[in-house]
């Protein structure tokens, strides 16, 4: 039953987030755990019923459709990578949305207000200096002056990044092994959808509503039996 609960969280955390740029679905692989015996000071029923099935959750990496928008500061990455996100905290994420802005004090953030890492550090306007334009390899312009550019970095290893607050970060303990992507394709006035299928995740919902039923019916059919065989056998 935990195995389904979790699934059904991976689903509701879809649906929510079906909208926002460059999100990732959450995938849910089932399967069940052999337990010959008991685990030592439990007996068999409490460690059954403890986890007999598990759910390990997976992201789904497949890129999303690329839409054009009415604005020129949206920017989608072609390919693989991330751009590299500077967090309130002090520290760094990456993800696929590429919605920013510039902020009060003049600096490219994110639709969050966290600040877009460049090459050299953060991206700084002049004020007056000029409208903002991106090129192909996410080198930034105010006007005709270059300013900055976008870092964007990819993962040798991509499991060991997880979902966190609409992006990535590294697991505890392990190491993603981020590098720097030289030239990028960056595609200016476009924004990369959810790769989230609304219509797979409702199909979900229902498996898991109707298999959630079914684990009830079994656990009270066990019940009738377990109390049928008590009553038959008891000492009056």
């Amino acid at each position: 039953m935990s195995g389904l609960e979790r699934w059904q969280d991976a689903i509701s955390q879809n649906i929510a987030s079906s909208e926002v740029s460059g999100y990732k679905a959450i995938g849910t692989a089932m399967h069940t755990q052999k337990m010959p015996q008991a685990e030592p000071g439990k007996d068999f029923a409490t460690t059954l019923g403890a986890e007999l099935v598990k759910a390990d959750l997976s992201v789904n990496r497949d890129k999303g459709i690329y839409i054009a928008s009415d604005n020129n500061m949206d920017c989608a990455i072609d390919g693989d990578g991330y751009f590299q996100i500077r967090t309130a905290d002090g520290g760094t994420k990456y993800t696929r949305n590429g919605h920013f802005q510039v902020s009060k004090d003049n600096v490219l953030v994110n639709a969050d207000g966290e600040t877009v890492a460049g090459v050299s550090g953060a991206i700084t306007l002049a004020p007056g200096g000029g409208s903002l334009s991106f090129d192909q390899n996410g080198r930034v312009y105010q006007g005709a002056t270059q300013i900055g550019q976008l870092k964007v970095v990819s993962a040798r290893n991509e499991k060991a990044l997880v979902p966190i607050n609409g992006g990535f970060v590294p697991s505890e303990g392990t190491d993603a092994d981020m590098r720097d992507i030289a030239q990028p394709r960056i595609l200016q006035g476009y924004f990369e959808a959810s790769n989230v299928s609304p219509m797979r995740e409702m199909v979900n919902m229902i498996t898991v509503e109707r298999a959630y039923e079914a684990n009830q019916k079994v656990i009270q059919n066990a019940d009738t039996i377990l109390g049928n065989a008590i009553q038959a056998f008891s000492v009056t």
